[in-house]
C-alpha cells in the first residue's frame, strides 16, 4: 500500500488537493485521517450520504475496539513531536514498540478500507508530518510526504477569518515554520516533494501532473474540462468533519481553481507582519 501524506499548514487548499488527486478508484482519500476515529466513535456525518460508523467503508470497522484509540493517537502525536530526530532507527524502533497498539489497529484500518475500496493508494490530508510518521512505521506501507506549502499571511488571514482569535492566529503561525522544519529534518529524499498552493492555483493541471509523476499516481483523463475547471466524482468519497467545512456542505462537481487574493486587503496588515516574524527564514525560503 502507498499513503501520500499532505503536510503543512491549515488553510492551504489540502481539503480540495485531496479530493483532485483521489478521482482514480486505485485511490482512496482518507481525509484528516488523525481526526477519524474521534469521527467514527460520535458517528459524524460522511459526505457519503450517511453517518461515518454506516459508510460502506468503515462499517468494516465495526468489530474493532476503537475506544481507546482518540487517546492513544494523541499519544503518539506527542511523543512524535518530542522526537529531535526521526531519522535514529533506534529511537524510532522504541517509538514503535511503545505505541504497537495504535499502530496496529491503524494498519488494520488501512487494511479493511482496501478491501472495501479496492484501493491500493490512500491520500491522508492531516497535514501534521507525526501523522506521516505514523504511516511510515507500518508494515507493507510507502509513504510519500507532500509538502503543501502557502504563503504565511494568506494562512495567518485565513485563519484569523475562520477563528477570530489572536492567540490561535498566533499559534498557528507558529506552526508554519515549525513542520517545515521537522519536514527538512527529516530523510525523505525523493519521496518529498514541495508544492505552493500559489504553483496550484495558477496552474493546477501542470501541478497535479507534476505530483502524479512523482508518486506514480492515476489520474483520470476526464479531471479537468478546461485548464483550470474541473470536474469532481463524489461517489467515492467519505469525508468528514473537521475538513473544510464549505467544501464538504456544498460538495461541488464542477469547481473552477483560482488563486485567493482577497487576504491581500490592506486591513490584515496587522496579521501580515505578525505571520512573516513567526515564519522566519522558512517563510523567505518559500516567499522571499
Amino acid at each position: 500500500m502507498k499513503v501520500i501524506a499532505i503536510s503543512g499548514s491549515g488553510r492551504s487548499g489540502s481539503t480540495l488537493l485531496s479530493l483532485l488527486l483521489s478521482q482514480d478508484p486505485q485511490v482512496f482519500n482518507l481525509g484528516q485521517s488523525r481526526h477519524l476515529w474521534r469521527a467514527w466513535l460520535a458517528d459524524a456525518p460522511c459526505t457519503s450520504g450517511t453517518t461515518v460508523q454506516n459508510s460502506s467503508v468503515y462499517s468494516t470497522l465495526k468489530t474493532l475496539d476503537l475506544l481507546t484509540m482518540p487517546a492513544a493517537e494523541k499519544a503518539f502525536l506527542k511523543d512524535a513531536a518530542r522526537m529531535k530526530n526521526w531519522n535514529d532507527d533506534a529511537a524510532l524502533s522504541r517509538l514503535k514498540s511503545h505505541h504497537d497498539a495504535f499502530l496496529a489497529l491503524t494498519h488494520i484500518m488501512l487494511g479493511r478500507v482496501a478491501d472495501a475500496t479496492g484501493a491500493h493508494i490512500f491520500i491522508d490530508s492531516s497535514k501534521a508530518p507525526e501523522v506521516a510518521l505514523a504511516f511510515s512505521l507500518l508494515p507493507g506501507v510507502e509513504l510519500y510526504v507532500l509538502n503543501l506549502v502557502r504563503d504565511p499571511r494568506a494562512v495567518a488571514t485565513s485563519w484569523y477569518r475562520k477563528k477570530k482569535s489572536i492567540s490561535q492566529a498566533i499559534r498557528n503561525a507558529r506552526d508554519w515554520p515549525a513542520r517545515q522544519r521537522r519536514l527538512d529534518h527529516w530523510s525523505l529524499g525523493e519521496r518529498r516533494l514541495t508544492l505552493r498552493y500559489e504553483d496550484l492555483a495558477a496552474n493546477p493541471e501542470a501541478s497535479l501532473d507534476k505530483v502524479a509523476a512523482w508518486a506514480d499516481l492515476p489520474l483520470p483523463n476526464t479531471l479537468f474540462t478546461a485548464p483550470a475547471r474541473v470536474k469532481i466524482d463524489w461517489d467515492s468519497q467519505h469525508l468528514f468533519p473537521p475538513a473544510n467545512e464549505r467544501v464538504l456542505a456544498e460538495k461541488k462537481t464542477d469547481v473552477v481553481i483560482a488563486p485567493s487574493t482577497s487576504w491581500q486587503h490592506e486591513k490584515h496588515r496587522w496579521l501580515h507582519a505578525m505571520a512573516r516574524f513567526f515564519a522566519g527564514k522558512e517563510g523567505r525560503e518559500f516567499y522571499p
